[in-house]
């Protein structure tokens, strides 16, 4: 009877590794002021809003996420947020991220004409999230301009919107694409971790 405990206790530490991830956003934008602050404010919002999916992915490789929440726990503000993304690769494998900067520019485009295609019926939302689409692809060569400084992290925290995309919330999925943002100042060793992907 005791395996049936095994599985609590594993599901706990699960649980534990992203609540700490939760704490460690926190903390990092606590350190920050201005519009990075605001930006990875609500990311912390969407990741604790979306616990689920955090097990979901820790749950594929807990040693590898062990190991990163805790490399990531020396990182302070925008440092952390480049780190955590970084963790994203214990679970999905970089091969499937892009990395061309223009390539990166399109898939933002596409998650957003993705949404704005999925909305039903309220014209007005609708209008507003064409908008925002119409925007995004005439300011495309300021956002290869932005992606170019960071591709690793912007590709990283893309892959991470998708999430959003798939449950069809534009509001959820538009703060963490403006949370992508902070990847421009991320200094964090173009997020090789070695360390980590060796498991």
């Amino acid at each position: 009877h005791g395996h049936g405990n095994q599985g609590i206790a594993k599901g706990d530490k699960v649980k534990a590794i992203c609540a700490q991830f939760v704490e460690q956003c926190k903390k990092a934008s606590a350190s920050l002021n201005g519009p990075d602050q605001a930006k990875l404010q609500n990311f912390c919002t969407r990741l604790e809003s979306s616990q689920a999916d955090c097990i979901a992915e820790v749950k594929k490789s807990i040693l590898c996420f062990k190991r990163c929440r805790s490399q990531c726990a020396e990182q302070t503000g925008v440092n952390w947020f480049g780190c955590f993304l970084s963790c994203e690769r214990c679970s999905r494998s970089p091969r499937t991220l892009v990395t061309e900067p223009e390539e990166i520019c399109s898939v933002i485009l596409k998650q957003c004409q993705t949404l704005a295609k999925d909305i039903k019926g309220q014209t007005k939302i609708k209008r507003r999230v064409e908008n925002v689409c119409a925007q995004s692809d005439q300011q495309k060569d300021s956002c290869v301009k932005s992606v170019q400084k960071n591709p690793t992290c912007f590709a990283l925290c893309i892959s991470e919107c998708q999430e959003d995309v798939e449950k069809g919330d534009f509001h959820k999925w538009a703060d963490c694409a403006s949370s992508c943002d902070i990847c421009e100042p991320v200094s964090y060793t173009h997020l090789t971790l070695p360390t980590i992907y060796s498991v």
